[in-house]
């Protein structure tokens, strides 16, 4: 049901009764989007077929983090860091305006 939509809402048509049985179908599509991009693995815990497998989807999923995910966020951080330097630079600027020292002309009599 991990790839297949319409078994998956099979299993659940007669559990429509129950309120979970009509909150697992409202979100049946979501799960179906969740599982669409979802890398699946079988494995043996007792008999260790498929270890090989998993070890080359973790590297898959390894390699994949390093070469769109990582350079994605570092790029993101980059210019998060960028902008607030930039903030900050804007703030002391404004607060040595602010609290510059007062000179002659500043001072206004009555």
């Amino acid at each position: 049901w991990m790839r297949d939509w319409t078994v998956f809402q099979e299993s659940l048509h007669e559990e429509t009764d129950s309120y979970m049985g009509s909150l697992t179908q409202s979100m049946s599509l979501v799960l179906d989007e969740f599982y669409q991009d979802l890398r699946v693995v079988g494995v043996s815990a007792l008999e260790g077929l498929g270890f090989p497998e998993l070890l080359d989807a973790i590297n898959e999923a390894r390699e994949e983090y390093y070469t769109i995910y990582k350079a994605e966020y570092d790029k993101l951080r980059a210019a998060k860091s960028e902008n607030e330097k930039e903030r900050q630079k804007q703030h002391l600027e404004k607060f040595l305006k602010d609290h510059r020292p007062l000179g002659p002309s500043d001072i206004v009599e009555k």
